[in-house]
């Protein structure tokens, strides 16, 4: 396989100056943070490993803030993005250097990451974005935006998320319809576009081999794009405890399932990582026992579940899972002997995945949290954590107590199935002109390892 990709990019005039030489990396990752003057902030992860650099462009606004009855904005206006010509500078736009491009929008951000050889011009794109105005908003390119849209809803059915967190709940929208009987009037979907689409409310993620002077030449670039005011955000709720169940009907259900649900901190919260350790060690630890992690990127339900063969079953379930909740935190000699601290350490280790790091360190940026991923890491290292947690959140705690009952009994899949998080995401965008890409694309001046060639072969 590694022969076939090296083959592969010696035909390429990109990789003529490649030594294809492993070398050892002495030097940790080194993480720089900075807010710009018109309120963006920055965020610069050098990884001398890495030879094509990685722009993440997040802008804090999804699904959940979509207005009342006007579902499917910010979804439209993330696909405007990728596409709109940029001003009276469409006809030279950067896009044409780009080698790799995704969009992901979910209930709580968009999110447009570039990977690319050619970082300037991967930054001019991110600029040139953030300077765009409601002019881009033209009919035709919204309609074509609509359309490319509705090819890639996916996630959760609204049911169940109405279930956890309340039908009035933020987190209750879906990714809406683009294609809505009632379409958005231009004057609306602008002011939307003003409301969410500020530099105050966006975060600039670079990833790779960066060089020194990269946060003065992204200051110079970005930090005279005018300053605007994003729109307050509607505050998530957590989950509301109840004192007694409550039924609700969820499409897509297999099983009537007694559940109960806990509030669970948001990613890139001090115990974040604790919380997958925890579910991990609750899913391995009774098998009968269902458990997903609901929400979004602001907020989380941690919900455990029971099936029963039939709705009048739903009591004696619940009972059960009292019972198992229990004594879930009492140490278990047999998953005790199979989890041993490294093999946490390990487990939390693979949350740090650098192919997604820009995305999760605009997550902690973004939120204000102090993103020390190796601090994060080694803390949970303890093999008592998930353990302690479970004791002193789920035991302890009163939760949401509620009978869900399939809308078609035999016809769906368990709550686990049901819980991935409402979200649109489109990878390998097409290049606008590849022969330019590549004539363009300088040819990188160091080594780089056989891994990283596969990668830019990709």
């Amino acid at each position: 396989m590694i022969v076939v990709g090296l083959v592969a990019c010696a035909t390429d005039a990109r990789f003529d100056t490649l030594d294809p030489t492993k070398r050892p990396i002495v030097d940790p990752p080194g993480l720089v943070t900075y807010t710009l003057g018109n309120g963006m902030h920055v965020a610069l992860l050098r990884d001398p490993r890495a030879r094509i650099a990685s722009i993440d462009l997040r802008y804090e606004v999804g699904a959940a803030d979509d207005p009342i009855r006007r579902s499917g904005l910010a979804l439209t206006v993330a696909h405007v993005l990728v596409a709109a010509p940029f001003g009276d500078r469409g006809a030279g736009r950067p896009a044409d250097v780009e080698l790799t491009m995704k969009l992901e929008v979910d209930l709580d951000r968009t999110e447009l990451t570039t990977t690319t050889l050619d970082l300037a011009a991967a930054l001019e794109l991110a600029a040139r974005r953030l300077e765009t105005t409601c002019s881009v908003l033209a009919p035709d390119l919204v309609a074509t935006a609509r359309r490319q849209a509705a090819t890639q809803l996916s996630g959760m059915p609204t049911a169940f998320v109405a279930a956890i967190w309340g039908p009035t709940h933020p987190y209750a929208h879906g990714l809406g319809e683009p294609e809505a009987d009632d379409p958005t009037t231009d004057a609306e979907l602008c002011a939307f576009y003003s409301d969410h689409y500020t530099t105050d409310a966006a975060t600039l993620v670079v990833t790779g081999a960066v060089e020194p002077d990269l946060l003065s030449r992204i200051r110079s670039r970005f930090e005279r794009i005018p300053r605007g005011h994003a729109r307050a955000r509607s505050p998530i709720p957590a989950v509301v405890p109840t004192t007694e169940r409550r039924r609700a009907v969820v499409w897509g259900l297999a099983k009537p399932t007694a559940v109960v649900a806990f509030p669970a901190p948001a990613p890139g919260d001090q115990d974040d990582v604790t919380l997958d350790l925890a579910v991990r060690r609750l899913g391995a630890w009774e098998p009968k026992l269902h458990v997903a992690v609901v929400g979004g990127r602001r907020g989380r339900a941690l919900v455990l579940g029971l099936e029963a063969d039939t709705e009048a079953g739903l009591a004696r379930a619940h009972e059960l899972l009292q019972a198992a909740l229990a004594r879930a935190h009492v140490v278990d000699d047999d998953y005790a002997a199979e989890t041993t601290p490294d093999d946490q350490l390990v487990e939390a280790q693979e949350l740090d995945d650098p192919l997604e790091r820009g995305g999760a360190i605009a997550d902690l940026v973004a939120s204000g949290r102090k993103p020390e991923l190796l601090r994060r890491v080694r803390a949970f290292a303890d093999a008592d954590t998930p353990r302690r947690w479970i004791r002193d959140h789920l035991t302890t705690q009163p939760a949401r107590m509620l009978d869900l009952v399939p809308a078609k009994p035999g016809d769906g899949v368990s709550i686990e199935g049901l819980a991935r998080p409402a979200e649109s995401s489109e990878r390998d965008l097409p290049i606008a002109n590849p022969d330019a890409a590549i004539a363009a694309a300088r040819p990188l001046d160091r080594p780089v390892s056989e891994d990283t060639l596969l990668i830019a072969c990709l």
